[in-house]
């Protein structure tokens, strides 16, 4: 690895990033993916994780906004892994075999704000959860993004160790040739 740049929109996150982490080749950096201005980041990458973040966008709009803005910082041959991205398909098959026991999506997260405030309040790391965003997105609507931008995109879903495994998946983006 020559150099690395973690980038978030949370200036505290930062902050303990910074904090644990002091290798010379790894620099920090807060900057919001959808806001930011793109052209600060001089460096060009050949990989990206954007991990556990696009469930907080509000749209499908605001993926291709961040993909299409992360690409210009990218070099031609580039691999970018999205992960843990709650699956709008699999997300309405779990729910269809959930009828019985009327489950909501409400439910789903309330019970996901009692699991990550355990997980956070037990290792006094962050405050507690008040509320978990939840946008939903199909296999389709990131697929589509990826072909109009010239890229291979291939869904990977979770392993039955993860705690949402029937619903969330990785998206292995590629540049086509």
């Amino acid at each position: 690895m020559n150099y690395l740049l973690g980038v978030d929109a949370g200036t505290e996150i930062i902050n303990k990033a910074k904090n644990k982490n002091n290798f010379p080749n790894v620099e920090y950096m807060v900057f919001d993916a959808l806001r930011g201005d793109w052209r600060t980041i001089s460096k060009r990458f050949h990989k990206a994780i954007i991990y556990s973040v696009i469930h907080f966008f509000d749209s499908i709009e605001d993926v291709e906004k961040l993909l299409t803005e992360l690409l210009k910082v990218m070099e031609r041959e580039c691999i970018i892994l999205i992960g843990d991205v709650r699956d709008k398909d699999l997300y309405t098959k779990f729910m269809e075999n959930q009828r019985t026991k009327k489950i909501t999506l409400r439910d789903i997260k309330f019970q996901i704000s009692k699991i990550l405030n355990s997980f956070y309040l037990n290792h006094g790391k962050i405050k507690k959860v008040s509320s978990i965003p939840c946008s939903i997105f199909s296999y389709n609507e990131i697929k589509n993004i990826a072909d109009k931008l010239g890229l291979e995109c291939l869904r990977h879903c979770q392993s039955k160790k993860h705690p949402f495994y029937n619903t969330t998946v990785d998206y292995i983006l590629t540049r086509k040739e």
